[in-house]
Protein backbone atom coordinates (compact mmCIF):
# COMPACT_ATOMS: atom_id res chain seq x y z
CA UNK A 1 0.00 0.00 0.00
CA UNK A 2 2.69 2.31 0.71
CA UNK A 3 4.18 2.02 -2.56
CA UNK A 4 1.47 2.12 -4.44
CA UNK A 5 -0.92 4.75 -2.95
CA UNK A 6 1.04 7.00 -0.89
CA UNK A 7 1.07 10.03 -3.03
CA UNK A 8 -2.78 9.04 -3.74
CA UNK A 9 -3.53 9.35 -0.05
CA UNK A 10 -1.42 12.82 0.55
CA UNK A 11 -2.86 14.41 -2.47
CA UNK A 12 -6.60 13.37 -1.27
CA UNK A 13 -5.83 14.87 1.97
CA UNK A 14 -4.10 18.29 1.15
CA UNK A 15 -7.22 18.74 -1.42
CA UNK A 16 -9.70 17.78 1.77
CA UNK A 17 -7.56 20.44 3.73
CA UNK A 18 -7.47 23.08 1.02
CA UNK A 19 -11.23 23.23 0.89
CA UNK A 20 -11.80 22.57 4.46
CA UNK A 21 -13.33 19.38 3.53
CA UNK A 22 -13.45 16.48 6.44
CA UNK A 23 -11.58 13.34 6.30
CA UNK A 24 -13.86 10.82 7.67
CA UNK A 25 -14.12 8.81 4.26
CA UNK A 26 -10.52 8.72 3.93
CA UNK A 27 -9.55 7.33 6.81
CA UNK A 28 -12.20 4.63 6.82
CA UNK A 29 -10.53 3.48 3.24
CA UNK A 30 -7.27 3.72 4.92
CA UNK A 31 -8.81 1.69 7.63
CA UNK A 32 -10.64 -0.80 4.92
CA UNK A 33 -7.21 -1.31 2.98
CA UNK A 34 -5.33 -2.28 5.72
CA UNK A 35 -7.45 -4.11 7.42
CA UNK A 36 -7.55 -5.91 3.92
CA UNK A 37 -3.90 -6.72 3.66
CA UNK A 38 -3.99 -8.16 6.93
CA UNK A 39 -6.94 -10.27 6.95
CA UNK A 40 -6.07 -13.33 5.15
CA UNK A 41 -3.06 -13.82 7.46
CA UNK A 42 -5.02 -12.78 10.36
CA UNK A 43 -7.63 -15.05 9.36
CA UNK A 44 -5.27 -18.29 8.69
CA UNK A 45 -4.29 -17.80 12.95
CA UNK A 46 -7.63 -17.47 13.73
CA UNK A 47 -8.92 -20.60 12.15
CA UNK A 48 -5.14 -22.70 13.46
CA UNK A 49 -6.06 -21.08 17.24
CA UNK A 50 -9.45 -22.66 16.69
CA UNK A 51 -8.20 -25.91 15.59
CA UNK A 52 -5.57 -26.49 18.43
CA UNK A 53 -7.84 -25.20 20.82
CA UNK A 54 -10.19 -28.22 20.06
CA UNK A 55 -7.32 -30.35 19.73
CA UNK A 56 -5.79 -29.70 23.30
CA UNK A 57 -9.67 -30.25 24.53
CA UNK A 58 -9.72 -33.71 22.85
CA UNK A 59 -6.44 -34.58 24.51
CA UNK A 60 -8.01 -33.19 27.88
CA UNK A 61 -10.77 -35.44 27.72
CA UNK A 62 -8.71 -38.27 26.08
CA UNK A 63 -6.21 -37.77 28.99
CA UNK A 64 -8.81 -38.01 31.61
CA UNK A 65 -9.68 -41.83 30.02
CA UNK A 66 -6.07 -42.70 29.97
CA UNK A 67 -5.89 -42.16 33.84
CA UNK A 68 -9.10 -43.77 34.56
CA UNK A 69 -7.65 -46.92 32.88
CA UNK A 70 -4.28 -46.47 34.39
CA UNK A 71 -6.31 -46.36 37.87
CA UNK A 72 -8.51 -49.63 36.32
CA UNK A 73 -4.55 -51.22 35.18
CA UNK A 74 -1.78 -51.66 37.76
CA UNK A 75 1.56 -52.77 37.20
CA UNK A 76 2.21 -54.97 39.71
CA UNK A 77 5.54 -56.84 39.85
CA UNK A 78 4.65 -60.34 40.63
CA UNK A 79 2.11 -60.75 37.43
CA UNK A 80 4.75 -59.01 35.43
CA UNK A 81 7.44 -61.65 36.34
CA UNK A 82 4.91 -64.30 35.63
CA UNK A 83 3.75 -62.75 31.60
CA UNK A 84 7.89 -62.63 31.55
CA UNK A 85 8.56 -66.31 32.67
CA UNK A 86 5.74 -67.23 30.13
CA UNK A 87 7.53 -65.58 26.68
CA UNK A 88 11.18 -66.61 28.02
CA UNK A 89 10.09 -70.11 27.78
CA UNK A 90 7.97 -69.99 25.01
CA UNK A 91 10.88 -68.29 23.21
CA UNK A 92 13.32 -70.54 24.64
CA UNK A 93 11.91 -73.59 23.88
CA UNK A 94 10.84 -72.65 20.16
CA UNK A 95 14.70 -71.55 19.77
CA UNK A 96 15.83 -74.73 21.03
CA UNK A 97 13.32 -76.32 18.39
CA UNK A 98 14.95 -74.13 15.66
CA UNK A 99 18.11 -74.95 15.73
CA UNK A 100 17.63 -78.15 14.58
CA UNK A 101 14.56 -77.90 12.48
CA UNK A 102 11.28 -75.38 12.62
CA UNK A 103 9.43 -78.64 12.38
CA UNK A 104 10.83 -79.80 15.76
CA UNK A 105 10.61 -76.29 16.81
CA UNK A 106 7.01 -76.11 16.22
CA UNK A 107 6.77 -79.54 17.70
CA UNK A 108 8.44 -78.28 21.38
CA UNK A 109 6.38 -75.48 21.17
CA UNK A 110 3.06 -77.64 20.33
CA UNK A 111 4.04 -79.85 23.77
CA UNK A 112 4.69 -76.92 25.94
CA UNK A 113 1.07 -75.88 25.45
CA UNK A 114 -0.57 -78.53 24.46
CA UNK A 115 -1.12 -79.97 28.25
CA UNK A 116 -2.48 -76.67 28.77
CA UNK A 117 -4.48 -76.54 26.43
CA UNK A 118 -5.94 -79.93 27.56
CA UNK A 119 -6.94 -78.75 31.07
CA UNK A 120 -8.47 -75.53 30.06
CA UNK A 121 -10.82 -77.38 28.08
CA UNK A 122 -11.78 -80.21 30.47
CA UNK A 123 -10.77 -78.84 34.15
CA UNK A 124 -13.02 -81.22 36.16
CA UNK A 125 -10.75 -83.70 38.11
CA UNK A 126 -7.47 -82.11 36.32
CA UNK A 127 -5.85 -82.02 39.95
CA UNK A 128 -5.57 -85.60 39.98
CA UNK A 129 -4.12 -86.64 35.97
CA UNK A 130 -2.95 -83.11 35.10
CA UNK A 131 0.87 -83.36 36.87
CA UNK A 132 0.88 -86.83 34.69
CA UNK A 133 -0.35 -85.04 31.81
CA UNK A 134 2.78 -82.48 31.74
CA UNK A 135 4.74 -85.11 33.22
CA UNK A 136 4.25 -87.31 30.17
CA UNK A 137 4.63 -84.73 27.73
CA UNK A 138 7.71 -83.50 29.36
CA UNK A 139 9.39 -87.02 28.85
CA UNK A 140 8.40 -87.27 25.53
CA UNK A 141 10.95 -83.94 24.89
CA UNK A 142 12.94 -84.89 26.76
CA UNK A 143 13.62 -88.71 24.78
CA UNK A 144 13.49 -86.64 21.88
CA UNK A 145 16.25 -84.15 22.38
CA UNK A 146 18.19 -86.98 23.80
CA UNK A 147 18.25 -89.07 20.08
CA UNK A 148 18.62 -85.42 18.65
CA UNK A 149 22.01 -84.58 20.86
CA UNK A 150 22.99 -88.06 20.60
CA UNK A 151 22.87 -88.50 16.87
CA UNK A 152 24.91 -85.23 16.80
CA UNK A 153 28.14 -86.64 18.81
CA UNK A 154 26.91 -86.32 22.07
CA UNK A 155 27.00 -89.85 24.79
CA UNK A 156 23.77 -91.07 26.21
CA UNK A 157 24.72 -89.49 29.36
CA UNK A 158 25.40 -86.08 28.44
CA UNK A 159 22.31 -85.97 25.70
CA UNK A 160 19.99 -87.04 28.63
CA UNK A 161 21.52 -84.13 31.19
CA UNK A 162 21.38 -81.39 28.28
CA UNK A 163 17.54 -82.50 27.89
CA UNK A 164 16.43 -82.61 31.20
CA UNK A 165 16.18 -78.65 31.59
CA UNK A 166 14.32 -78.81 28.31
CA UNK A 167 11.86 -81.14 29.74
CA UNK A 168 11.45 -78.91 32.43
CA UNK A 169 10.72 -75.83 30.77
CA UNK A 170 8.29 -77.87 28.82
CA UNK A 171 6.41 -78.86 32.21
CA UNK A 172 6.54 -75.28 33.34
CA UNK A 173 4.86 -73.71 30.39
CA UNK A 174 2.25 -76.11 30.52
CA UNK A 175 1.53 -75.82 34.37
CA UNK A 176 1.65 -71.53 33.44
CA UNK A 177 0.68 -71.03 30.35
CA UNK A 178 -2.84 -69.29 30.80
CA UNK A 179 -1.49 -67.23 33.79
CA UNK A 180 1.27 -66.11 31.89
CA UNK A 181 -0.74 -64.64 28.83
CA UNK A 182 -3.52 -63.36 31.43
CA UNK A 183 -0.67 -61.90 33.37
CA UNK A 184 0.60 -60.74 29.66
CA UNK A 185 -2.15 -59.09 28.37
CA UNK A 186 -2.90 -57.66 31.85
CA UNK A 187 0.71 -55.97 32.43
CA UNK A 188 1.02 -55.38 28.35
CA UNK A 189 -2.47 -53.14 28.84
CA UNK A 190 -0.81 -51.37 32.15
CA UNK A 191 2.54 -50.47 30.44
CA UNK A 192 0.52 -49.52 27.02
CA UNK A 193 -1.93 -47.25 29.03
CA UNK A 194 1.26 -45.30 30.62
CA UNK A 195 2.62 -44.85 27.74
CA UNK A 196 -0.44 -43.39 26.19
CA UNK A 197 -0.37 -41.60 28.78
CA UNK A 198 2.87 -39.75 28.10
CA UNK A 199 2.60 -39.47 24.69
CA UNK A 200 -0.84 -37.81 25.48
CA UNK A 201 1.15 -35.52 27.85
CA UNK A 202 3.93 -34.54 25.30
CA UNK A 203 1.06 -34.23 22.33
CA UNK A 204 -0.81 -31.90 24.68
CA UNK A 205 2.86 -29.39 25.98
CA UNK A 206 3.62 -29.29 22.29
CA UNK A 207 0.05 -28.33 21.31
CA UNK A 208 -0.24 -25.73 24.17
CA UNK A 209 3.38 -24.34 22.50
CA UNK A 210 2.12 -23.86 18.94
CA UNK A 211 -1.51 -22.16 20.60
CA UNK A 212 0.78 -19.99 22.77
CA UNK A 213 2.76 -18.93 19.67
CA UNK A 214 -0.38 -18.43 17.39
CA UNK A 215 -1.79 -16.22 19.89
CA UNK A 216 1.41 -14.16 20.08
CA UNK A 217 1.60 -13.81 16.45
CA UNK A 218 -1.86 -12.70 16.35
CA UNK A 219 -1.43 -10.23 18.80
CA UNK A 220 1.77 -8.82 17.06
CA UNK A 221 -0.71 -8.74 13.90
CA UNK A 222 -2.85 -6.72 15.30
CA UNK A 223 -0.68 -4.26 16.39
CA UNK A 224 1.09 -3.69 13.62
CA UNK A 225 -2.21 -3.42 12.02
CA UNK A 226 -2.69 -0.66 14.03
CA UNK A 227 0.38 1.55 14.30
CA UNK A 228 0.27 1.12 10.40
CA UNK A 229 -3.30 2.72 10.87
CA UNK A 230 -1.89 5.34 12.77
CA UNK A 231 1.23 5.90 10.73
CA UNK A 232 -1.17 6.18 7.61
CA UNK A 233 -3.48 8.66 9.60
CA UNK A 234 -0.78 10.91 11.06
CA UNK A 235 0.49 11.35 6.97
CA UNK A 236 -2.78 12.54 5.82
CA UNK A 237 -3.33 14.88 8.73
CA UNK A 238 -0.07 16.41 8.21
CA UNK A 239 -1.10 16.81 4.38
CA UNK A 240 -4.43 18.08 5.25
CA UNK A 241 -2.59 20.28 8.17
CA UNK A 242 -0.55 22.09 4.97
CA UNK A 243 -3.13 22.07 2.66
CA UNK A 244 -5.37 24.13 5.13
CA UNK A 245 -3.04 26.54 6.04
CA UNK A 246 -2.02 27.14 2.41
CA UNK A 247 -6.21 27.37 1.82
CA UNK A 248 -6.17 30.12 4.90
CA UNK A 249 -3.15 32.21 3.39
CA UNK A 250 -5.00 32.49 -0.09
CA UNK A 251 -8.16 33.50 1.45
CA UNK A 252 -6.09 36.53 3.58
CA UNK A 253 -4.53 37.40 0.21
CA UNK A 254 -1.47 36.91 2.40
CA UNK A 255 2.05 37.06 0.50
CA UNK A 256 4.63 34.91 2.31
CA UNK A 257 7.68 32.70 1.34
CA UNK A 258 7.60 30.49 3.90
CA UNK A 259 5.34 28.84 6.96
CA UNK A 260 6.03 26.32 9.70
CA UNK A 261 3.06 23.69 10.68
CA UNK A 262 4.33 21.71 13.41
CA UNK A 263 7.77 22.99 14.00
CA UNK A 264 8.28 21.72 10.18
CA UNK A 265 9.10 24.57 7.45
CA UNK A 266 7.14 24.95 3.96
CA UNK A 267 8.36 27.54 1.25
CA UNK A 268 4.96 29.24 -0.95
CA UNK A 269 5.47 30.92 -3.79
CA UNK A 270 4.33 34.40 -3.84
Amino acid sequence: MENITIEKLKADAARLGFHNKPMDDLIRYIKASVQDEFQKFETQLKIKKEKLFNKLEDLRNKNVEIKNKVGETLIVSETMLMAISGVFLFSMLFYIGLIEDIVIALLYVGMGIFGAVIVHIKPVDSDFWKPILFSFLSLIIIVMQTFLSYYKGYDYGQAIIFSIPLGIMVYLLNENLFNSAFALVNQSTAVWCRIQLTLNRFRRLFNQKLLVNADKRLEASLKKKELTIQKYVNVINYEYGVADLASDLKKKNLSVKHAQLNGKEHNYAN
